[in-house]
């Protein structure tokens, strides 16, 4: 399926965006032809009033329709020659209007957005495990909920046996919880799992993952979706040694090391640094740079001393000091 831009709107590439951050990460293929106001929006963990601009795709990463909610006012994209573009503009005249998806208690046209109240006990949490989620978080976000309400919609995705799949507003999802809370709006995207996958990657482009969610959503894709490195990085936009480095990072850290990220205990990148060393020293340094509160440059600096050692006995010397 192609998807054309939309009349009088010019897609701003990926050149203006690595000016602006710094990098040269190409936009993914899915999201080729849509305007970069559509694509650069997210509809992640954080609520927040406004608009929030989102996409579509479907299981081969192809994008089925730009969603949008409740417009911001026209405004200008800064004096460096970008377009100034209207949201009134986006016109979906050129969209296929294909078969609505239902399931449960969603109903969801493919090329536009409908939202509906879904049963907190109906969303489940599969791609919770890609994610961190401190208690701290939880608790802000369970303090927004209780003093705003809930400011934007959940997206979902159709699990197996008709459930609802939680794209990535986990915090919110617990937080609600916490609260009591019986019902929550939600939208839905027409993707299975690794669509969510990607577009949870996609939706994190301006924020960032951590390092080892990175590894994580690539490991995930790799060895439960069975993408090869070479599809992972067509679908995420990232060159294939990217992908690797990513991989290397989720299969080489010890399974301790990274229960201990996802109780706090742990930085990501400290947690990534350890990857370098073999597992059987993974959990022993691990132990000295969260007791000793290391910063990732001296847990970088502890690797390279381990690395140097020429037996166990001084390494041991190493970890003792």
């Amino acid at each position: 399926m192609v998807i054309h831009s939309a009349p009088g709107v010019r897609a701003l590439g990926g050149s203006a965006r690595a000016s602006r951050h710094g990098s040269r990460r190409q936009v993914p293929e899915a999201l080729h032809g849509v305007p970069a106001v559509v694509r650069a929006g997210s509809i992640g963990e954080q609520d927040a009033a406004g608009v929030r601009e989102g996409v579509g795709w479907d299981g081969a990463g192809a994008v089925m329709a730009p969603v949008t909610r409740h417009p911001r006012p026209t405004k200008a994209l800064g004096e460096r020659g970008n377009l100034a573009v209207s949201w009134d503009s986006l016109s979906r005249a050129s969209l296929p209007s294909p078969p609505p998806v239902c399931f449960q208690s969603l109903t969801v046209q493919q090329g536009e957005i409908t939202e509906r109240v879904v049963p907190v006990e109906a969303l489940g949490e599969r791609l919770s495990a890609l994610r961190l989620c401190e208690a701290s978080a939880v608790a802000r976000m369970q303090h927004s909920l209780s003093s705003l309400g809930q400011l934007s919609s959940i997206a979902v995705f159709p699990g197996e046996q008709g459930t609802l799949e939680v794209v990535d507003a986990f915090k919110r999802l617990r937080a609600a919880r916490a609260l009591g809370w019986s019902e929550l709006r939600a939208h839905a995207l027409a993707v299975d799992a690794a669509g969510a996958k990607v577009a949870l990657s996609v939706l994190h482009e301006r924020h960032g993952l951590t390092e080892i969610e990175e590894a994580w959503l690539v490991r995930s894709l790799y060895r439960e979706d069975r993408l090869s490195q070479p599809e992972i990085g067509r679908r995420l936009a990232r060159d294939k040694s990217w992908v690797c480095r990513r991989l290397l990072v989720a299969e080489a850290l010890d399974e301790a090391v990274q229960a201990d990220v996802r109780l706090g205990l742990l930085s990501p990148s400290s947690a990534a640094a350890l990857a370098r060393l073999p597992r059987r020293n993974q959990g022993p340094a691990a132990q000295v740079v969260a007791r000793s509160g290391m910063t990732f440059r001296q847990t970088s600096r502890l690797v390279e001393e381990l690395l140097g050692c020429a037996d166990e006995l001084a390494r041991g010397e190493v970890l003792a000091r």
